[in-house]
């Protein structure tokens, strides 16, 4: 009897674990970051994308709105797991956490974050589009030209890191605040 107890309660425990993010993650709903990740949870992809949206339109710190849509094409500078953030309940682990790429325009700016447009994949979007971990697209990815379809979103937390938005800040590791995140599509181009 006592066995059973003790498996019930490790399975229910599992599953609260495995149980998704809300919408909203864990944020508090008085904070910025609430209104934000509705936006960068959302899963279905875009049914149309805005083609005069390119990587060399986002990069000097373009905006747009965050409905709408993109299909970018550039050479992946980077690829790593992203912070524990409020959009997934702050999770630690990689299979929960955001892939963050970063793109540039050409293979000459590959070294200067100033330059780097990131895109990002979810656990959200990693799950229904078949995404592989952040390790084998790292492998997969990293320094071939690719194109990144997806929603465009406005990261307004990185205002102090964007070069377009702070430039002269000491901790600059991206271009712009805009985003695709989530990605809903890769393709390695030849």
């Amino acid at each position: 009897m006592k066995t059973g107890i003790i498996i019930l309660s490790l399975f229910l425990s599992t599953a609260m674990y495995a149980a998704p993010c809300g919408i909203h993650g864990n944020a508090d709903p008085r904070s910025r970051e609430y209104a934000l990740n509705r936006f960068k949870n959302r899963s279905q992809a875009p049914r149309t994308v805005n083609p005069l949206i390119t990587l060399e339109k986002l990069a000097p710190g373009s905006r747009y709105e965050n409905t709408e849509a993109a299909a970018i094409i550039g050479y992946v500078a980077l690829v790593k797991p992203g912070a524990a953030e409020t959009c997934n309940c702050k999770a630690k682990d990689a299979a929960h956490k955001d892939t963050h790429i970063a793109l540039v325009t050409d293979l000459a700016n590959m070294n200067d974050e100033s330059k780097y447009v990131i895109v990002e994949v979810t656990p959200r979007t990693r799950q229904r589009y078949h995404f592989p971990s952040t390790a084998t697209l790292q492998n997969q990815i990293l320094h071939k030209r690719v194109m990144v379809t997806g929603w465009l979103f406005y990261d307004a937390m990185h205002t102090g890191n964007a070069a377009d938005t702070n430039p002269n800040g000491k901790k600059i590791w991206r271009a712009t605040c805009e985003e695709i995140h989530p990605v809903s599509g890769i393709k390695v181009l030849h």
